[in-house]
Parts: C-alpha cells; sequence; structure tokens
C-alpha cells in the first residue's frame, strides 16, 4: 500500500523496467530503486532482512520475498495476530511499547504483502484507492497503539481520536512520548519539596542537638571553674579565689580597677570580673 501510494509499484511489478546504462534516466531509475530496496529491508525483521543482503534489484527482492513467503502462512498469521491484540503497555515506556507493535506490524506487512493489480485498470483510477488504503491501514495502527496505553492516558486517547484527520501512527508516537516526558517532569518537581522539607528538618534537629549540647558544656565549664576557684589560695596576699600570678597587689592593678579598699562592692565586681576573664581563658583553652 506505502508503495503504491507514492507510485513505486512499478519497480516491483516490472511495469517500470531498467533503462539501459546510456539512458539519461539510468541514474534516477538506480536511486529510485535503491530506496524501494530499502523500504522493504527496513520493513522486515532484521533476521530475515539478512538473507536479501546480496539482492541486486527491488523486482529480485520482491520476487524472492513471494516465493518464500507467498504461500499459505496462515497459522503465522493468526499467530501475529493474536499476540497484537494481547501487547498491553504495563510497565513499559512508550518507547519500549512503541517498539514492540512495530516489530508486529513489520512481520505483517512482509507476510500479507501490498495490494496489486494484475489487469491493469489501477493505472487509470483516479479514485485515489491506495492512498485511502493506505490511510485505512494506518487508522487500524493507530487504534491499536492506543488500545493497550496505561489508564494514566485515557484522556490522551481521547483527544487522539478526537483529531481531524486523525494522525499518523508516528505522529501520535511522539506526542505520547512527549506527555510522558512531561509527566514523569511534573513527578520530580512534586517530590523537591517534600525532600527540602525532611533535609530542613533533619538540619533543624541537628542545630538544636548542637545547642543543647553547647550548653551542657558550658554548665560544665562554669561547674569546674567554681570548683578550681575555692581550691586555689593566693601565697602572697593569703587570699582565696586566686593565685599569685593573678593577684593585682603583686602584678599591680589594672585601669579599669583603680582601688581595692575592701570594698564590698568593688570586691563583688573583681571577683566577678576575674570569673569572666578565667572563663574565657578556659573556653579559649578548649
Amino acid at each position: 500500500m506505502a508503495l503504491g501510494a507514492k507510485n513505486k509499484l512499478g519497480f516491483i511489478n516490472g511495469s517500470l523496467p531498467k533503462p539501459t546504462n546510456e539512458s539519461p534516466d539510468f541514474k534516477k531509475w538506480i536511486h529510485n530503486d535503491y530506496m524501494v530496496m530499502s523500504w522493504l529491508t527496513s520493513s522486515m525483521d532484521q533476521v530475515i532482512s539478512n538473507s536479501f543482503i546480496f539482492v541486486t534489484s527491488s523486482s529480485k527482492l520482491w520476487n524472492d520475498i513471494g516465493e518464500r513467503f507467498g504461500k499459505s502462512n496462515a497459522p503465522l498469521l493468526y499467530e501475529l495476530h493474536t499476540s497484537l491484540s494481547k501487547i498491553q503497555q504495563d510497565n513499559m515506556t512508550i518507547a519500549e511499547y512503541y517498539g514492540k507493535l512495530k516489530n508486529v506490524w513489520d512481520k505483517l506487512n512482509v507476510l500479507e504483502g501490498c495490494l496489486d493489480c494484475n489487469c491493469g485498470a489501477m493505472s487509470k483510477c483516479t479514485c485515489n484507492l491506495l492512498k485511502k488504503a493506505a490511510e485505512a491501514s494506518e487508522t487500524k495502527k493507530l487504534i491499536q497503539l492506543i488500545y493497550g496505553l496505561n489508564k494514566q492516558y485515557d484522556s490522551v486517547k481521547t483527544n487522539l481520536l478526537s483529531m481531524e484527520p486523525l494522525p499518523s501512527v508516528l505522529k501520535a508516537y511522539h506526542i505520547l512520548q512527549q506527555i510522558e516526558k512531561h509527566n514523569h517532569l511534573t513527578l520530580n518537581v512534586s517530590k523537591t519539596p517534600k525532600i527540602s522539607a525532611f533535609y530542613s528538618q533533619k538540619s533543624n534537629q541537628n542545630y538544636n542537638s548542637y545547642s543543647q549540647g553547647s550548653s551542657k558544656v558550658m554548665n560544665n565549664v562554669k561547674k569546674d571553674f567554681k570548683k578550681m576557684k575555692l581550691d586555689m589560695s593566693c601565697d602572697y596576699c593569703k587570699r582565696k579565689g586566686h593565685g599569685a600570678d593573678q593577684c593585682f597587689k603583686l602584678v599591680g592593678y589594672p585601669d579599669w580597677y583603680t582601688t581595692f579598699k575592701g570594698k564590698t562592692q568593688q570586691a563583688s565586681q573583681f571577683s566577678q570580673m576575674m570569673a569572666e576573664m578565667s572563663l574565657t581563658i578556659l573556653v579559649c583553652l578548649e
């Protein structure tokens, strides 16, 4: 049907013989003949097409195919049509599902062959019968393609069948692929906030744990400092709470402390300042 629709049946049925080498149409005929041969072999299964690799023309290729597969293949046709009706997408991607269908279509195309007119009436036909037959075949394949799709593509099935004119099988395949990629991208984006929230929660937990741990360390430092302060005694002034290296009477008074004079408030400020200084030193040593 495809060859007839493209006006290339003459290359396989012998009605368009090969011109002589001197003919100006020779190169053009060779170009078209090779193109028809490539169409025929590409529509076959690779195992079958490899056996026709040394055929020299499309007409010889067509005759060899007829001799090998022209006889009744009803059991094989029944098997192929049965398997075609059972193909479902399930866990397959659109590309895998389409490839599985196309494999069966190619085998059926080889076995069933193309429409051929032996009386010559087709050459005078003006109703585009071959084109209509090719369109009917495309419609049939389109229905088979969308029939086995998963339920998530139900709305897409309706849209494809509502198009006027109906899209080709290849165009429908590309549309389905684009929708599949869009759904996959949308699914990944919907998961991102959950992942971000998870890591945010983990970060907050880590920060809280760190804060609690830091508070415990500071409390322990304060306890150790108080205990150390009670154990310290100055050999110079005989007072407790500091050592001789920290005694102001021995090392001199700082600028912020002019006189001690035994005042309670000044002594309290001094003790507080010493506690802060010692705590700072301990933290830096840690």
